[in-house]
């Protein structure tokens, strides 16, 4: 299956933000921007959209991993890229809408300091989803999107950005 358009313009986002933090940054303990941390971004920007608006941001599968909440696709380019597979990673042309924007960059103010095992953690214990989907036996299950937006219904469908501050599951003092 390949990765939505959608999802690789996130991606490129999240990447573009990550950057435009690191070079900013003071403190020599920049975030690095890994697959990992991607993956679980991504789960926190999807989480946060469901919250806020009731719909799914984008259409790609999380499944349970024991590493959390991961989009196969997502992992498997990054593999080829860092493998040397795909010498350079390209995405669509395009822009985000603002309400997609506004979430993935209060998800990404609020995890900048956050360190790549403390969100791995946090994502595989945020909601217990990926701890009822996920067994050793079948570490390959997925995460149903209607079971994520019917565990995060939103309260109401104001999106301003103090809303959506005071609303996150986490905040940069983790």
């Amino acid at each position: 299956m390949k990765l939505s358009e959608e999802c690789q313009l996130i991606v490129k986002h999240i990447i573009k933000r990550a950057d435009e933090y690191n070079m900013n940054k003071d403190n020599p303990n920049q975030v690095s921007i890994t697959i990992s941390r991607i993956q679980k971004i991504l789960y926190f920007i999807q989480i946060e959209y469901i919250k806020h608006t009731g719909n799914i941001m984008f259409e790609d599968d999380f499944y349970a991993l024991p590493a959390g909440p991961t989009i196969k696709e997502v992992h498997d380019l990054y593999i080829d890229y860092a493998t040397g597979k795909a010498s350079e990673l390209k995405f669509p042309c395009g822009k985000l809408p603002q309400d997609k924007r506004q979430i993935i960059d209060i998800v990404l103010e609020n995890t900048n300091s956050i360190d790549t095992v403390t969100l791995s953690k946090y994502s595989r214990k945020i909601d217990n989803i990926w701890i009822n989907t996920y067994t050793s036996e079948d570490s390959n299950k997925l995460i149903s999107k209607s079971v994520l937006i019917n565990y995060y219904k939103p309260e109401k469908k104001t999106q301003t950005k103090k809303r959506i501050r005071k609303n996150m599951y986490f905040t940069k003092a983790n």
